[in-house]
């Protein structure tokens, strides 16, 4: 594994060569194909082939499957066993064999690794952290986004522009949902042009940060509009305005 783990950038900055012309050597396939590690049981032990569990939160397709295959699971479980996979798991000292072995095929079938390394323990920990805070919040946050907002005038024509802005935005996004449907390969790079270009587009309508700030924030919390476009547009100002706040106030 060592060995593996130290060749891995090799591999992968000799596929990013691959570019330039370089002929590469390729990564042995059964490093990550648990079909060309055949029946040996050692190779496929140390087999890469699903992405690790906290990848869930980088690559939205990799969320999505595992969601789906949890849901469909559990549901075939509840089928067979009139029980969910946790309850069956918490009783694992009296299953039945057919219920061992559903338990290994679910586990095998899992399609991302859920082992406890150190990257999956931090994300679990995250997740305990945040468990039923976004819900909580909704219920009781009386959070006013004017604290945000600076002391900067806005203009009218600014203020239009920005909220023409927004509606293109969400036309933008409808459409890349219904897109993401159909070529998923391309889902994350679509998602990563649309934030690049209404974060750049709302630079260029409106250049100063404060007056862009306080426009956006007034569209997206003020109007109900779309909270996603302000964190697209305005982001990093909202994490500027926070620890200049954070430091006014300590």
């Amino acid at each position: 594994m060592e060995y593996r783990i130290g060749c891995g950038q090799l591999y992968q900055q000799a596929e990013l060569d691959k570019i330039k012309g370089i002929v590469a050597t390729p990564m042995p396939s059964r490093w990550y194909n648990m079909r060309a590690c055949a029946d040996n049981r050692y190779l496929q032990s140390i087999c890469a082939y699903r992405k690790p569990y906290f990848m869930i939160y980088v690559y939205e397709e990799t969320k999505s499957n595992y969601k789906r295959y949890i849901k469909e699971s559990n549901d075939k479980c509840h089928a067979l066993y009139n029980c969910s996979i946790p309850d069956l798991c918490s009783d694992i000292d009296n299953l039945s064999d057919e219920q061992k072995e559903f338990l290994f095929w679910y586990e095998f079938k899992m399609p991302v690794g859920t082992g406890n390394c150190s990257m999956n323990k931090i994300c679990r920990y995250i997740e305990n952290q945040l468990d039923g805070y976004k819900s909580h919040l909704h219920r009781k946050s009386s959070f006013d986004y004017n604290i945000l907002k600076t002391k900067r005038r806005c203009t009218e024509e600014h203020r239009q522009a920005l909220k023409e802005l927004e509606q293109y935005y969400c036309e933008c996004v409808r459409e890349y949902k219904k897109q993401k449907h159909h070529d998923k390969g391309d889902s994350n790079r679509n998602r990563y042009f649309l934030y690049t270009k209404f974060n750049q587009d709302a630079k260029e309508i409106c250049p100063n940060d404060e007056e862009r700030l306080n426009i956006i924030l007034d569209i997206s919390y003020g109007y109900k509009g779309n909270k996603q476009f302000c964190w697209d547009c305005i982001g990093q100002d909202i994490i500027k305005r926070l620890e200049e706040l954070n430091t006014v106030y300590t």
